[in-house]
């Protein structure tokens, strides 16, 4: 099996076991005949995975090669009834991104670094025959014939959802020289020299990163970001974090935003309230550092700027008589523009913008295109401190602070 198909494998696995309701989850292969294509209409949602082309390869001292992966997963949806089709597929998007892009993924194997450059795209407009913008591989040749397959490029069908998760994967190919097994190794890549000693050159990349940006202002972040430590720090001693133009790419005339020293734990950073994002910087980068030699392979970060609109109300009638006790059925009109919006956040307020402290969140219920609601059962007590209900909207993690909120002291 070649290193391709069995990355494409193990994704397909891992997605078909995290992800339970999904009637179909399998590795997408050329162009499919129109029975198959039937049979894969008649058995949505489903996840199908390709690599649709590859982007640089370094050779590695040890006579391997890390090659870089580009990677696609489908998403497709289809159903007559649109609220629920949207309900589905954003619940199943949120769930793929936040998946794919979790700490360290590398999906069980030894010979994967982490993803990276976790994107997604609404590709369903080509049923319609619309002109794509292509501005890099994410919306190419490859990813956009593949997307047609599915939807059925001479006789485009209606009432789908379909989504294109793209990102890039590093996998270390070949056989490590040196290594008396023959093995093929990743993570205690101690390339060594024949006769002479460890040789100082870097072996490893932090696991993965986590962030979110608190800072409500276009063009600024602030928040801690979260390095998860390389699996081996045997060779390494500092973290290195950029600005980065896209993955892998340092954004050219910008230093190093911080060099932090490694503990033998997971490290962070914290951004300032404020912090101006540079012209052209997408992403957060870091690289891992022995002494002076820097790791030519990092991990990378897109950052999440996109401050998501407010909803447009809320409505609500108490249909519980005792005191202290609410039911009954709340509305959320929905935003405006939800372009940039993927869940609607309910929590109890102390005041008309102020979550309750001690309260965890009462709902977090996926955008559908339209109004969504949240029911209080019978009896639900209104916790101490409680004045107002608040709503947030939320962008791929992003939350928007300020929300709209609901008075409880006047039912």
């Amino acid at each position: 099996m070649s290193n391709t198909n069995a990355l494409i494998n193990a994704v397909v696995s891992q997605l078909k076991a995290k992800f339970t309701t999904l009637k179909t989850c399998v590795a997408l292969p050329g162009y499919l005949e129109s029975t198959d294509l039937s049979s894969v209409h008649a058995n949505t949602p489903g996840v199908f995975v390709a690599a649709v082309g590859t982007g640089d390869i370094v050779p590695i001292e040890t006579g391997q090669r890390d090659i870089t992966l580009q990677m696609v997963a489908y998403l497709l949806v289809i159903n007559n009834n649109s609220i629920q089709r949207e309900h589905v597929a954003q619940t199943l998007l949120s769930g793929l991104l936040d998946y794919i892009s979790m700490n360290g993924q590398h999906w069980g194997l030894a010979t994967a670094y982490p993803t990276t450059g976790i994107e997604s795209a609404d590709v369903h407009g080509l049923t319609k025959k619309f002109e794509p913008h292509v501005k890099d591989w994410r919306l190419g040749t490859a990813v956009l014939a593949r997307a047609a397959d599915l939807y059925g490029s001479t006789n485009p069908i209606s009432n789908l959802a379909l989504w294109a998760i793209t990102w890039e994967q590093m996998l270390r190919v070949g056989i490590d020289e040196f290594d008396s097994g023959g093995l093929q190794v990743l993570h205690s890549l101690q390339s060594r020299v024949k006769g002479e000693a460890a040789h100082t050159a870097l072996t490893t990349v932090a696991a993965g990163l986590r962030f979110t940006d608190i800072d409500t202002d276009k063009g600024q972040i602030a928040g801690t970001l979260a390095i998860n430590k390389a699996e081996d720090e045997t060779h390494l001693t500092h973290y290195n974090l950029y600005w980065g133009s896209a993955p892998g790419e340092k954004l050219q005339g910008q230093a190093a935003i911080a060099t932090l020293a490694k503990t033998g734990a997971d490290i962070t950073h914290t951004f300032a309230a404020d912090t101006a994002i540079p012209t052209g910087a997408k992403y957060l980068l870091v690289y891992t550092q022995n002494n002076s030699i820097e790791e030519k392979a990092g991990v990378s970060l897109p950052i999440n700027d996109v401050v998501p609109g407010l909803a447009a109300g809320i409505t609500f009638t108490d249909l519980d008589t005792d005191n202290n006790q609410i039911s009954g059925t709340l509305t959320i009109n929905k935003a405006v523009d939800e372009t940039h919006i993927t869940r609607y956040n309910l929590y109890w307020g102390s005041d008309s913008t102020t979550k309750l402290s001690g309260q965890t969140i009462i709902a977090s219920i996926a955008k559908i295109g339209a109004d969504v609601t949240h029911t209080f059962a019978a009896d639900t007590v209104i916790p101490t401190g409680a004045t107002h209900l608040l709503v947030t909207t939320e962008n791929s993690g992003k939350e928007d602070v300020v929300g709209i909120n609901f008075d409880i002291q006047s039912l």
